[in-house]
């Protein structure tokens, strides 16, 4: 267990960005030799869950590089991903540099909106009293953003790859996750 209250280095999540779920999921996950553990949790009236033991024998195998790909670094208190993106289908590798878990949830404004627009959004939908209410309506006011899509939540130096189909517009990218002290 991590002492700070976050998930384990080891541990990685699949199908659950923290805050947005995408209604169908495919993810490619690299296991090194050694033995696993699958659990699958499924809410609804219970909770049920379901478990599978795996040992993984060998060693992991080169992959290739892939063309086209975006890439999408996340690290203690940064998202970095290149600031236009064109529409369409695309393929998102989302890696942690981090210490800490991380994930991104990619949500849709209404039109452009600044960086510090973007966080009082946040702040204001977390209910953050100080957080200043966008004019109604603009594209600054959180209660227009739609939830998009998101990754999963990555441990230290674990990569996962996410199919995106970007529709033309503006989008922010978030992560959610606590961590330590003030952050």
């Amino acid at each position: 267990v991590d002492p700070t209250g976050g998930q384990p280095s080891w541990f990685t999540s699949i199908g659950w960005g923290g805050g947005v779920s995408s209604p169908t999921l495919e993810t490619v996950v690299e296991l090194s030799a050694g033995d696993w553990v699958v659990t699958s949790l499924v809410f609804g009236d219970a909770v049920a869950v379901s478990t599978q033991q795996l040992t993984v024998t060998g060693n992991l195998p080169d992959s290739p590089a892939m063309d086209g790909i975006v890439a999408v670094n996340l690290a203690d208190m940064s998202i970095e991903l290149p600031a236009t993106l064109s529409a369409g289908p695309q393929i998102w590798q989302v890696s942690n540099s981090g210490e800490i878990p991380h994930y991104v949830d990619i949500i849709k404004t209404s039109g452009p909106v600044t960086l510090d627009e973007a966080i009082d959004g946040i702040q204001f939908l977390m209910g953050d009293p100080a957080a200043t209410p966008a004019a109604a309506g603009s594209a600054a006011d959180p209660t227009g953003w739609i939830p998009y899509a998101a990754s999963s939540t990555l441990g230290h130096q674990q990569t996962n790859l996410m199919e995106i189909d970007l529709e033309p517009g503006t989008y922010i990218a978030a992560c959610f996750v606590d961590g330590p002290g003030d952050v």
